[in-house]
């Protein structure tokens, strides 16, 4: 692309009408008609701030790939300007290049610091690698990133982004009662929603405080959010307090939503064990058994097998249960089983004998 960096060439009537009709345009938001006026131009009129405009529009067409492409063409004129980078950080941002478009942005800032659409966009982009990192779970480096974003807030939108944020980390350190303490001030600041109160109730739980997580997770569920977990905790809480007819409610309806989640499934199990349904329990465990592997999964699918004399399964079971991890009472109960099972099969044989000798003793 031939950039023309002296616009005094122009006529500037020409100039001055065409900036007037983009600038209508941009504030209709027609941007695909800018588009079309730009790249049509002829060669001697893409100057650079032509480009700019070329690159805005894009962006705000949601072409992010083309908006940078036509900056970096005018990179060198670019590179010291505050509306070029920030455009570039832009493009970059919505392409999921974070680290670059926060290259971009810091320069916007050292170049204009008043500008608060960069900061604020400075601010996201620093949200985005503090959430890839938690991903990664490298939370020291997911830490420095939430850090930046504090000097950078500028509303309390935010500042409530913000400390949700930090609550969230906290949680996902095992630090729940500070993650609480961050959540009530969320909560203070003015949101109240499905997430914060669906966070609110997880902390309380794992702080034990199980007539409160309750209250938090039921408003939860009450204003729409319906995660799998969030089924699995109010069952469990449930559980805590004793409650029966909740834990079953909250059971059938996230099993309903997700007959596919092995944990759902599990805590069902061990809710019709504690009923002795050992016939319902299995059904749940077997469910479960298909979507995860673990030594207690297992164990539990074998006792039931075993309540029900089906020992072969049983066995089997335990057998995978030990294949996980070395369970010594488990070892000593397949020893206790196989006698058992010996005992009873000693004893229909004992049976039958008995049986057929009366028969013979009738009819012979």
């Amino acid at each position: 692309m031939l950039i023309i960096k002296n616009e005094e060439k122009l006529e500037n009537q020409n100039i001055t009408s065409l900036k007037e009709q983009l600038e209508t345009l941009q504030k209709a938001s027609k941007h695909k008609e800018i588009i079309d006026i730009i790249t049509n131009l002829p060669k001697e009129q893409l100057t650079f701030d032509m480009v700019c405009r070329l690159a805005a529009a894009y962006n705000n067409n949601e072409e992010y790939k083309k908006g940078l492409s036509a900056l970096m063409q005018v990179k060198d004129e670019g590179e010291n300007s505050a509306l070029w980078n920030y455009h570039a950080g832009i493009s970059c941002y919505y392409l999921q290049k974070y680290k670059e478009a926060e290259k971009y942005l810091i320069k916007a800032l050292e170049i204009y610091p008043d500008f608060d659409d960069t900061s604020s966009l400075l601010y996201c982009t620093y949200i985005k690698l503090f959430r890839k990192k938690l991903d990664e779970k490298k939370f020291s480096k997911a830490c420095e990133y939430l850090n930046k974003c504090h000097p950078l807030i500028k509303n309390n939108e935010e500042l409530i982004n913000f400390e949700s944020e930090l609550s969230y980390l906290y949680r996902l350190q095992n630090e729940c009662g500070k993650a609480y303490e961050n959540i009530e001030k969320v909560m203070l600041l003015g949101r109240n929603d499905s997430w914060v109160y669906s966070e609110a109730g997880l902390c309380l739980f794992e702080l034990e405080q199980y007539n409160k997580a309750m209250v938090y997770l039921e408003k939860s569920l009450a204003l729409g959010k319906n995660d799998n977990w969030l089924y699995y905790y109010a069952a469990l809480c449930a559980d805590s307090l004793d409650d029966n007819e909740k834990q079953l409610k909250y059971l059938e309806e996230g099993v309903k939503l997700y007959p596919d989640d092995a944990d759902l499934n599990y805590v069902f199990g061990v809710y019709y064990i504690n009923k002795r349904e050992f016939g319902k329990a299995l059904e749940c465990l077997n469910n479960a058994t298909e979507y995860d592997d673990k030594a207690e999964l297992y164990t539990l699918t074998g006792l039931c097998n075993e309540k029900l004399g089906k020992y072969d399964e049983a066995f089997d079971y335990y057998k995978k249960a030990l294949s996980f991890k070395d369970l010594p009472e488990i070892r000593k109960h397949i020893s206790t089983l196989k006698k058992k099972e010996y005992f009873l099969l000693f004893f229909k044989i004992l049976l039958a004998a008995v049986i057929i000798k009366v028969l013979i003793d009738i009819f012979f």
